[in-house]
């Protein structure tokens, strides 16, 4: 395992890190913490040491789940969780203050290394949420208490707007949403973040999955015609020297080979490189679904997440004949059960959205189809 430093501080932590959002369904929803803690131990003796987790995950028991792990753990490991007003609906400090005790009673720690101010959309949020008597008050006490260690962002903003908000100067760190299909449009904040000595944590290295979907679109990230795309994209990210942590959500014990060994023989990106790599890119691909799920509570019962994959096939090949394959022979949806047509605009898919992606309109295309 290769290890980097986190920012300024004096943490060693791992290139790879665990994702606690993939565990499976059939294990959680069951209780069966004991087959997801071997997955932990598992990714833990391989050489990863930081663990990325958050409230709601996993039907709200990520951190639960690995507070059953790391109980039986020796204690040589960092531990990220978030919260925010936009997903949890904490407001003040206080809120703050509680959220944070109870991951760490969850987690069964004694201190949150890295407490992340969560989800924050664009630099209009991020001016609320770190207003005077609001949120990040809450994690300034939280530190001042030894609750919390160091206090970084989560956000799926622009580069540009990453860079303003790093100016400020509140954070030792950031957690970002950037792979081979988005990374154009995300450059400004990495390239503040080396500038300030910040560090940076990358998410959904493979697209939420689109990228290994369509491992016929992405064949030109693979250096070795042996490698899988996955791996290939998981290279990516860490090549680069600016990047921390490249945070993988694993469900199964060969992910987590697989993303060691995306590391090993591990060379600096070039600038070449990414000139190559860019040409093959579009710009629509910065908005292609990335399948987190905080979508999936629509009241009318609509797959939202699973048709947004579906329209994902459409932005890469232009081809919306594609939406119908997928949603057909992949997700098996009908039109009358779980599908678009169902629609009433009410609008609070793209509250909770992430990415702030039109997903009403989209729902409309797909119902015209």
């Amino acid at each position: 395992m290769i290890y980097r430093q986190y920012g300024q501080t004096d943490k060693e932590v791992s290139i790879i890190g665990f994702g606690g959002m993939r565990f499976l369904e059939e294990d959680f929803q069951e209780g069966n913490y004991e087959k997801c803690a071997e997955l932990i131990n598992y990714a833990r003796e391989k050489g990863i040491n930081y663990f990325d987790t958050a409230p709601l995950y996993c039907d709200d028991q990520s951190e639960k789940i690995l507070g059953y792990a790391f109980s039986q753990m020796k204690k040589d490991f960092f531990v990220a969780t978030k919260t925010s007003t936009h997903v949890t609906g904490d407001k003040t400090s206080d809120d703050v203050l509680r959220r944070i005790e109870t991951s760490l009673s969850r987690l069964k720690i004694d201190k949150i290394n890295f407490m992340h101010l969560w989800c924050v959309l664009d630099y209009d949020m991020f001016e609320r949420y770190t207003q005077k008597g609001g949120l990040f008050e809450g994690f300034l006490k939280a530190k001042a208490r030894g609750l919390v260690e160091h206090i970084a962002l989560s956000t799926h903003a622009s580069g540009e707007d990453i860079e303003k908000m790093l100016e400020t100067e509140l954070f030792e760190g950031v957690l970002l949403g950037y792979n081979a299909t988005n990374f154009a449009f995300r450059e400004k904040g990495l390239e503040a973040a080396k500038r300030l000595k910040r560090a940076v944590v990358t998410m959904n290295p493979l697209g939420g999955g689109l990228i290994p979907q369509r491992a016929d679109y992405y064949a030109f990230l693979k250096q070795n015609a042996e490698d899988t795309v996955a791996k290939a994209a998981i290279r990516f990210n860490a090549s680069h020297p600016e990047i921390t942590v490249t945070l993988c959500g694993f469900s199964n014990k060969e992910q987590v080979d697989e993303a060691c060994e995306a590391i090993k023989d591990l060379k600096p990106i070039t600038d070449a490189e990414k000139l190559q790599i860019k040409s093959h890119l579009k710009a629509s691909l910065n908005n292609v679904c990335t399948g987190c799920g905080y979508c999936d509570d629509c009241p009318k019962g609509i797959a939202i997440p699973k048709l947004m994959d579906a329209y994902n096939q459409y932005i890469i090949t232009d081809k919306e004949e594609d939406i119908l394959r997928r949603i057909k022979n992949h997700w098996q949806i009908k039109a009358e059960k779980g599908g678009a047509l169902q629609c009433t605009a009410c609008g609070k898919c793209e509250r909770a959205c992430t990415q702030k992606l039109p997903i009403i309109e989209r729902l409309r295309e797909i119902s015209a189809l």
